[in-house]
């Protein structure tokens, strides 16, 4: 316990408020009084326990801080690249609207546009005609979505075009919304035995999604 006299003088000190005559002379007591020696030992002590204690819990909130920002970070980034590739694929639809872009090889047979794709692509997309229910194939053509090469198959709906991306599944690629509208045109998202497709199309959505059922099967 530190002696009476000199209590104030010993928070003083340890706060570092005592002018410098008064921090002299109390070093002086320091010196020949144990008690105020180890009541400012044990003080300091105390105050250092505390600071490190401060110290662990800020580098603990910066950490449970990262985590946190992180959790809603990267859904974020996943969902900002669903949005570009989406974006793209609208992109390449309008683009295909101009004279001359629509189609790379113009045939009702899936047999003469399925060859067509051999060497030009990585994969074999699958290529169906849909006369019969009321959605010829009409033609397709190459593209590039999402850093890649991608097929695109095109379909028709009375005066309406149906473009439908194809190109095969990887683990590190977006995965769309199952149905999407951008800029008034509608997206209808699915995969099926290792490839993913993207009907694009200002047909409504009741009908692309009629499409893709059949295109599925």
């Amino acid at each position: 316990m530190a002696c009476e006299n000199n209590k104030s003088l010993l928070r003083g000190y340890f706060d570092g408020e005592l002018d410098l005559v008064r921090n002299l002379e109390f070093e002086e007591h320091l010196k020949t009084c144990p008690d105020c020696a180890q009541e400012l030992g044990d003080q300091q002590a105390l105050r250092d326990s505390l600071q490190a204690v401060l110290e662990w819990l800020a580098v603990a909130a910066a950490i449970l801080i990262a985590v946190f920002l992180g959790a809603k970070v990267l859904p974020n980034i996943g969902g900002q690249k669903q949005n570009l590739v989406a974006e793209e694929i609208v992109a390449s639809h309008i683009r295909s609207m101009q004279p001359g872009h629509l189609y790379d090889v113009e045939s009702t047979d899936q047999h003469t546009v399925k060859p067509w794709f051999d060497g030009k692509l990585d994969f074999a997309p699958p290529v169906v005609d849909l006369k019969e229910q009321g959605f010829p194939l009409v033609g397709g053509r190459l593209d590039y979505v999402d850093h890649r090469n991608v097929a695109a198959l095109v379909y028709q709906r009375r005066k309406h075009f149906i473009n439908v991306f194809v190109w095969p599944e990887e683990s590190s690629a977006a995965k769309l919304p199952e149905v999407q509208t951008i800029q008034g045109y509608n997206l209808v998202y699915w995969s099926h035995n290792g490839m993913n497709f993207c009907a694009a199309s200002d047909l409504n959505i009741a009908e692309i999604r009629q499409f893709a059922g059949l295109l599925e099967q």
